[in-house]
């Protein structure tokens, strides 16, 4: 008998298979379908970490900024208290005006005019009264600065104040010792000069050290708002 030539059936020419839909295509498709759908997630989620970062960061800068913000406004009130009860508070007692009038004193000349003319005019009954009523408020605020702790940058103002205060004690200790030593004689604008310069000094670079200290602090509020 005669063989059949019957050729070996392919791959591709297995019952049920066509050409398009062989088991290697069909394999081969899905590793790039689930290769595009990692991708595709992947990507996702590297966006979304993205974004956390992102809103993480902005929290913590927002934190930081209001702790900040906070940490200067809680000075400033503080020192701002301070110098409204004892700073201008020792000088509506030594000269013996309502705070309004204070404010109004603004130059070194219109302080020396009106220390030199209580000073000639009570002489150490003054000293006393400013000793005895007024000078605690000076050795209150020296104290009270010096148990505050300022932001970095506010230290130098914190400094200057304090140093002011205390050069203000050696003022009038200064020229009540002046006043002292005049028993009967009348007393003389020029011999209390140096005395009465110290005073007003003293109170001019406390003033502009507080004043400087609450500029920075209002760029610091300001920055947070």
């Amino acid at each position: 008998m005669a063989e059949e030539n019957n050729p070996l059936p392919t791959p591709l020419d297995a019952p049920g298979d066509s050409p398009l839909q062989s088991p290697l295509l069909n394999t081969v498709a899905s590793m790039q379908e689930e290769q595009k759908a990692m991708k595709g997630g992947n990507g996702g989620l590297y966006a979304g970490g993205i974004v956390v970062v992102l809103l993480i960061i902005a929290g913590v800068v927002g934190l930081v900024t209001s702790d900040s913000s906070s940490e200067y406004g809680d000075f400033g009130s503080s020192v701002n208290g301070l110098h409204q009860q004892k700073f201008n508070g020792f000088w509506t007692c030594a000269l013996q005006i309502p705070a309004g009038t204070l404010q109004q004193i603004t130059s070194n000349t219109t302080m020396m005019n009106e220390v030199n003319q209580r000073a000639s005019t009570g002489k150490i009954r003054f000293l006393d009264m400013v000793r005895d009523r007024c000078l605690s408020n000076l050795t209150d605020l020296e104290a009270s600065l010096n148990g505050l702790i300022p932001p970095p940058d506010l230290l130098e103002q914190r400094r200057q104040m304090r140093e002011s205060v205390l050069s203000l004690l050696a003022g009038w200790a200064s020229l009540r010792s002046y006043i002292t030593r005049l028993d009967t004689d009348p007393y003389d604008d020029a011999d209390a000069r140096e005395s009465v310069e110290a005073i007003t000094r003293a109170w001019f670079e406390y003033r502009q050290a507080h004043r400087s200290l609450n500029s920075v602090i209002a760029d610091h509020v300001g920055d947070s708002e």
